[in-house]
């Protein structure tokens, strides 16, 4: 039961500053939230909110990829297009991460397509402007260069073990595993 004098505390206690992109839109990417304020500082300018509308195609394979994007809501899904024309999805990114790794590690293309699954919204900086970033942004850097880690060792997992999870149901447990393993990786100190 709330007494009297803890609401008078958390009255008094200060609420952390809300972050922002591209005007008053509200940021829930945790990537985006993880970061310290002066990072985000340098950050933020550069920041567009975007809706992102369900089959949006965010990048395709082998193509200069022109923006990272922040997911706030929704869910993207990065795909493998294979030679006989079908396509494996290979990870699947929301408000933990970010579409465009190849873009923290320095490179200016990637081998799959990014589409949108689930209608959202989120926060997208250009490519160019994102690498500037990064040389100042040493917490940004590790945070994307562990996301990048956690990718694609999620991603050749879910490559080896292809079609056989959607029939078995194991696509659950390894989405739910991915976001326990990512909040540790997340939380200052790594993993332990």
């Amino acid at each position: 039961m709330e007494t009297i004098k803890n609401r008078t505390e958390r009255a008094r206690r200060p609420e952390p500053p809300r972050r922002t992109c591209g005007g008053d839109h509200g940021v829930k990417s945790e990537l985006l939230l993880a970061i310290p304020d002066r990072e985000y500082s340098l950050l933020r300018p550069h920041l567009e909110y975007v809706d992102l509308p369900h089959h949006h195609i965010l990048q395709e394979p082998g193509q200069k990829i022109e923006f990272a994007y922040f997911l706030n809501s929704g869910m993207a899904s990065l795909v493998i297009l294979t030679s006989d024309g079908r396509s494996v999805e290979v990870a699947i990114v929301g408000k933990e991460g970010m579409v465009g790794t190849p873009l923290a590690v320095g490179l200016d293309r990637g081998p799959y397509r990014a589409v949108v699954q689930i209608t959202g919204s989120g926060c997208r900086i250009k490519s160019e402007l994102l690498a500037e970033t990064l040389q100042r942004a040493p917490e940004l850097r590790l945070i994307l260069n562990r996301y990048v880690l956690i990718q694609c060792t999620k991603s050749s997992s879910a490559w080896r073990v292809g079609c056989s999870c959607a029939r078995t149901g194991l696509s659950r447990i390894f989405c739910s595993s991915r976001m326990i393993f990512w909040r540790r990786c997340l939380a200052p100190g790594g993993p332990a």
